[in-house]
């Protein structure tokens, strides 16, 4: 077998693997677009929850306004009830001074639960927001979800499928060329590369003038001395 014939086996190995490394480089955006989903999906259930124990908070609060108001009204009437008891007026008016303090504890509280129940409306109106965001991103997630499982499905099957040519074009070539061709491939990204006007188009670096000649003769496949490619003149494999 002449070298460009083994140098055409090696070309097609390598526009094999190329592609496999494209698709593959191209899976590796599908379980990063997953991790964004995830990310959003918990952003919006916490955004959700966070109002969730908003309202929680604010349902307490104006429980326990409505236990203070219950009990200075109560304490109120018991006073209100007791006046008539007063023996003298310095102890009637030491008992309407505190009923008064309490009803305007009252006001104050009923003012306060005023304000917190004003609160509870906007509440409810941001949760009802981010409960239908929270939906969206739901719906939206499920979607893309489904969509992205159907391209990894093609593309697992586009690569088993090129796996399977590549084991035949391997099987055809040179095995110790195959054996060099990976060692460099799998740390270059390319194992065999053409040399153009003297210069290595896989590390751009210009080769010794004797290597140069070696490689235009074609009667053998070399590598180069920087990058450890396997390398050939461009010219030798024009028709």
């Amino acid at each position: 077998m002449s070298v460009k014939e083994r140098l055409k086996e090696l070309e097609a190995l390598q526009s094999v693997d190329l592609q496999i490394l494209e698709l593959q480089k191209a899976g590796e955006a599908y379980p990063k677009r997953l991790a964004e989903l995830d990310a959003e999906l918990g952003a919006a259930r916490a955004a959700a929850e966070a109002e969730r124990a908003r309202l929680a908070d604010n349902e307490k609060a104006r429980r326990d306004k409505d236990a203070e108001i219950t009990s200075e009204k109560d304490k109120t009437k018991k006073w209100e009830a007791r006046l008539a008891e007063m023996r003298t007026t310095r102890e009637y008016a030491a008992l309407a001074r505190e009923i008064d303090i309490s009803k305007k504890a009252i006001l104050n509280l009923e003012e306060e639960n005023k304000a917190l129940l004003e609160t509870a409306i906007a509440i409810k109106t941001a949760l009802a927001d981010k409960e239908a965001e929270l939906r969206r991103r739901e719906d939206g997630s499920a979607a893309e979800r489904a969509e992205l499982s159907e391209k990894v499905g093609t593309l697992s099957g586009q690569v088993r499928e090129l796996n399977e040519k590549r084991a035949e074009v391997a099987k055809a070539a040179d095995p110790e060329l195959v054996s060099r061709y990976d060692v460099v491939r799998k740390k270059r990204g390319s194992g065999v590369v053409a040399v153009v006007n003297g210069i290595c188009k896989g590390c751009n670096m210009r080769l010794p003038p004797q290597l140069q000649n070696i490689l235009r003769s074609g009667a053998t496949i070399e590598y180069c001395p920087s990058c450890l490619r396997l390398i050939y003149a461009a010219e030798i494999m024009k028709d």
